[in-house]
């Protein structure tokens, strides 16, 4: 259940700027006593859409832009089969390598926040970060942070075993989408006020798999 309700005003939208560009975002408002307000920039592409040409190849990172991105709403799923219906019904794409920033309405920071990175579940065959309800972990929290989520490939678009995968260095793919991931929280999370020294990593199912395959690279 998503306990967050969102505020379009564009008054109030919060913006960041990244190295690809201008990110506008949405505040989110607490339904219930005692929640905070989160700012919210979601479906940010972390990566180039992974289509024609770059399908079952290793995915690669967005250019330099002054371009200005709308990220009041989640960006597709990747393609996958819905066992479980959790979030929003969203639409699914092989474009879906977008990531989600969730934080505190500021309010007398001192120094850069905490980050929390999300990890999806779903036996790497299917999921997606919307079914997570991030904004209420960070609303809830007596201390800020800064929480990311985002979707990578699944299925055989993201985890194809096989000969030929393996022969042209493409398994995992999947995995790869989450390094590269990591890698532009590194570069980009500072604009929105979080520290790169201090993530933390949590995932479910799938995703804590992930969590220790990666870390034993």
């Amino acid at each position: 259940m998503n306990n967050m309700a969102i505020n379009q005003d564009s008054r109030l939208q919060p913006t960041v700027t990244i190295r690809q560009g201008t990110v506008v975002g949405a505040v989110q408002h607490g339904l219930l006593p005692g929640q905070q307000p989160v700012e919210a920039f979601r479906g940010i592409p972390y990566a180039l859409p992974p289509l024609g040409p770059r399908r079952f190849k290793r995915p690669e990172k967005v250019p330099d832009s002054t371009d200005t991105i709308d990220a009041t709403k989640f960006g597709p799923t990747a393609l996958l089969k819905t066992f479980i219906k959790v979030g929003p019904l969203l639409e699914q794409s092989e474009d879906c390598l977008t990531a989600n920033v969730f934080r505190q309405v500021p309010s007398n920071r001192n120094g850069p926040l905490p980050v929390m990175i999300y990890l999806h579940g779903g036996a790497f065959n299917r999921g997606t970060a919307s079914m997570h309800d991030t904004a209420s972990m960070v609303s809830w929290s007596a201390e800020p942070f800064v929480a990311v989520s985002f979707n990578y490939r699944v299925g055989s678009l993201g985890f194809l075993p096989s000969t030929v995968s393996a022969r042209e260095g493409i398994l995992n793919l999947g995995l790869r989408d989450q390094i590269l991931l990591f890698e532009w929280v590194q570069e980009n999370i500072e604009a929105f006020g979080g520290d790169k020294s201090n993530i933390t990593l949590m995932g479910l199912s799938a995703g804590a798999h992930s969590v220790r395959v990666i870390d034993c690279q």
